[in-house]
């Protein structure tokens, strides 16, 4: 799934698709899945900590890296560097949006998945 977000006047394309989760776990060795259900409960809370918004910045490299690697620089810090300090924090909700489409285009339902084959 694509979206084109307005970051600090720029728009800018992510994209969120199977890979993601890989490329999360190999560029931070850490658990998208997890860190994700974090980041959006603690979101829907109004509950932000620091590690949260840490976790959605290094969400967000990844999603502008799947969808335009040649013009994404190699960390997260480089890349944040061409933002004023609010300007990614405020598309956390769309980000979340992007993260859910994808989530939801990947399940199966489950009605669906139980029926055998051919039917």
């Amino acid at each position: 799934m694509e979206k084109i977000i307005t970051v600090g006047g720029q728009n800018i394309r992510f994209k969120a698709s199977a890979a993601t989760v890989r490329n999360y776990r190999t560029a931070f060795n850490r658990d998208l899945l997890r860190d994700m259900a974090q980041v959006t409960k603690h979101a829907q809370e109004g509950e932000m900590s620091g590690s949260d918004l840490e976790i959605f910045e290094n969400f967000a490299f990844i999603c502008r890296r799947e969808a335009d690697p040649d013009n994404t620089p190699d960390t997260p810090a480089e890349w944040l560097e061409q933002f004023d300090m609010m300007d990614l924090y405020n598309i956390l909700p769309e980000l979340i949006v992007l993260w859910a489409g994808n989530n939801a285009t990947l399940e199966e339902p489950k009605k669906k998945a139980d029926q055998p084959s051919g039917h």
